[in-house]
């Protein structure tokens, strides 16, 4: 899984899933949802025709139907998003260490010290409405859009930099000395500009964005029914043609047990499912199925509510997580991950970046468990932790929809229980309500997505104490409500430093504390799980390596490469 959590639900989409079914997705609904699908020429028991030209995807899970808006100043922006739409400045470069590379900006520099970036666009970029991208759309996003959107009383994405135009297609932009970001380049590179003689003119409100929106991808939209989205490729966009896929539908699908079936029948051909032994149950199924994890900057793991009793106590949650077998827990629900290291940072990824005493994964200490509650003057009474004539019964919450983190909930009560003797109160909320619970503080622990970032000073930035909120009060980062001045100074130099081996060692002693005091409990990594049908499409590798695009079909400069490498397979 990839984390949807807070502000980041809209790119890295996590999967749910069916019980029994060994298949993950990200909802559950009725399966008798009508669903359109199939690249091959004929038809679908609801009578659509599809032919070689068309790739049906999916990336949400299973969902009744989509909403008619792409703005992405309105609440109520569809689910296929904006992604679709609008490029990104830079390409972030996942098989080749997340470098950063040009895309609809040809060049860029980045001062960190100096708090400046400044990126040249492409002179060959165009607006699907034949107008040129230029530095007046990047300017109108960053600067003129957030205070349009406030004035109009609209949502809007606000920066932490300004913009300002240096030529028809050089922009700058500048970070204030308080806002000083290590990563600025991927906040930059990060940022899809948007139509400046669309957008201006609209109340942003109310407008929809629905009547064929001006797009900077390869892609416009051709139709839209609530159960399917329909994608036309341009043929004059700035990264070269797309030879043989000619449209792309964004289909919807009941459950996911169903997204599994339409994947083996080559009615759906690429989607984001995880599925249970997929070698055998997927692969292997028919010539040409592929399918692929994808490690991601992250892992999930639990987390606890520091801003009240008990877990305000770091032997609690010390004591929680020496009590908890992670590979028992996998056993319970296996989808190939395996436990990491108590850090959340995969030695895969981070290398010697990861303090060498800490590389190993967490491994369970029932005896240490019970030792450090008593040491901190806990005892268990009915179930429930004790301590100076108080009782404390826990809660424990995850995501309904997950079924993994839905049966290894199962099996941390049971741990806890048999350990410990916690009696543990498991609630399985559906994924719409629990992450704005999570951010008031309404849980005593949870799973969720730990340690994130490709830059050491930014990986525990959601620890930082000038985001934690009152309990009852919700809170845009920091839902643990994590409260640790030396942390924070840690984590402040780390952010500051430019200094690769000082940055190391500010790392190790991050690590080291964040592990001490037990802030979170890592499970295993974070990753994609993505699988692609051999019934109608060919031409990606078995194996995702540098160089090769990742088949997300996300909205991004890999999707758009993906695309152009796909070949029918009739």
């Amino acid at each position: 899984m990839a984390d949807p959590r807070l502000a980041r639900r809209s790119l890295f989409l996590a999967a749910a899933a069916v019980a029994g079914s060994g298949v993950l997705a990200s909802c559950s609904f009725d399966k008798s949802t009508s669903t359109s699908t199939g690249a091959t020429s004929g038809s679908t028991p609801g009578g659509k025709q599809f032919t070689v030209d068309t790739l049906n995807v999916n990336s949400f899970g299973p969902r009744p139907s989509f909403v008619n808006n792409f703005s992405p100043s309105s609440p109520a922006e569809g689910v296929v998003g904006t992604g679709y739409l609008y490029e990104t400045l830079l390409w972030n470069d996942r098989l080749n260490a997340n470098k950063l590379s040009p895309w609809l900006a040809k060049e860029f520099t980045f001062d960190r010290a100096a708090r400046t970036m400044t990126i040249t666009l492409r002179d060959d970029a165009k607006w699907s409405d034949g107008k040129p991208i230029t530095a007046d759309d990047v300017v109108y996003t960053v600067v003129e859009m957030p205070k349009q959107a406030e004035k109009q009383k609209a949502n809007a994405e606000t920066f932490d930099f300004t913009a300002t135009k240096v030529d028809d297609l050089t922009v700058t932009f500048t970070w204030p000395e308080d806002k000083a970001n290590a990563e600025g380049d991927r906040a930059v590179g990060n940022l899809r500009p948007k139509p400046k003689h669309v957008y201006e003119k609209q109340n942003l409100a109310t407008w929809t964005n629905a009547d064929a929106p001006v797009t900077s991808t390869p892609l416009t939209l051709e139709r839209f029914t609530p159960q399917q989205v329909t994608f036309a490729v341009r043929d004059d966009h700035f990264n070269g043609p797309i030879p043989h896929v000619k449209k792309v539908n964004w289909v919807t699908f009941g459950s996911a047990d169903v997204g599994k079936n339409l994947l083996l029948q080559g009615k759906m051909d690429l989607a984001t499912l995880s599925i249970q032994n997929s070698e055998d149950t997927f692969v292997k199924q028919t010539e040409g199925n592929k399918y692929w994890t994808l490690y991601a900057n992250s892992a999930e793991g639990f987390f606890f509510n520091c801003g009240k009793a008990p877990f305000n106590d770091v032997a609690v949650r010390k004591a929680v997580y020496q009590a908890i077998d992670t590979d028992k827990i996998h056993a319970l629900y296996d989808i190939g991950l395996p436990s990491i290291s108590p850090t959340g940072l995969d030695p895969q990824i981070w290398g010697d970046w990861v303090k060498p005493s800490l590389t190993e994964p967490h491994r369970a200490d029932t005896e240490a468990a019970k030792k450090t509650l008593a040491d901190a003057g806990w005892t268990v009474q009915g179930g429930n932790l004790t301590k100076d004539g108080k009782s404390y019964p826990i809660s424990y919450k995850t995501v309904a929809d997950y079924t993994n983190w839905s049966t290894w909930a199962d099996g941390v009560k049971d741990q806890l229980k048999t350990v410990l003797g916690i009696d543990i109160k498991v609630l399985k909320v559906p994924d719409a309500q629990i992450w704005e619970q999570y951010n008031k503080g309404e849980f005593d622990m949870g799973m969720t997505w730990v340690a994130s970032g490709t830059h050491m000073g930014f990986v525990y930035s959601d620890l930082d104490s000038k985001q934690a909120m009152p309990v009852g009060e919700e809170a845009s980062a920091n839902p643990g409500r994590v409260k640790d001045p030396e942390l924070d100074a840690l984590l402040a130099k780390a952010q500051a430093e430019t200094d690769e081996a000082k940055l190391k060692e500010l790392g190790y002693q991050i690590q080291q504390l964040v592990v001490d005091k037990a802030y979170i409990g890592p499970v295993n990594p974070g990753a994609n799980f993505i699988e692609m049908s051999g019934k109608n499409w060919t031409g990606l590798p078995d194996k995702l390596e540098a160089g090769s695009p990742v088949p997300l079909p996300y909205g991004t400069a890999d999707t758009w490469m993906m695309l152009q490498k796909l070949v029918p397979v009739r």
